[in-house]
């Protein structure tokens, strides 16, 4: 059984692509792929200074497709 994603991580962004939609059409965008944690982290913070001039939100997640969220900026919920 080969465990994709345990040891490398994503960063993906939510950009804003339609500013006059006023539903706020977000389209999902990897930013980053397969890095390891602290490569990870380091464009988490870069693309968080981001947020929401730029970005809806960014996440850090395990690589993969279904990749368990480690977190989001900004938080929600």
């Amino acid at each position: 059984m080969t465990l994709l994603g345990d040891d490398t991580y994503d960063v993906v962004v939510g950009d804003i692509h339609d500013r006059g939609n006023e539903a706020g059409d977000t389209k999902n965008i990897v930013v980053a792929e397969g890095r390891t944690l602290a490569e990870a982290e380091a464009d988490f913070e870069e693309h968080a200074r981001l947020v929401p001039g730029e970005h809806r939100y960014v996440q850090l997640r395990h690589s993969g497709e279904g990749g368990t969220v480690v977190k989001t900026y900004p938080a929600t919920g």
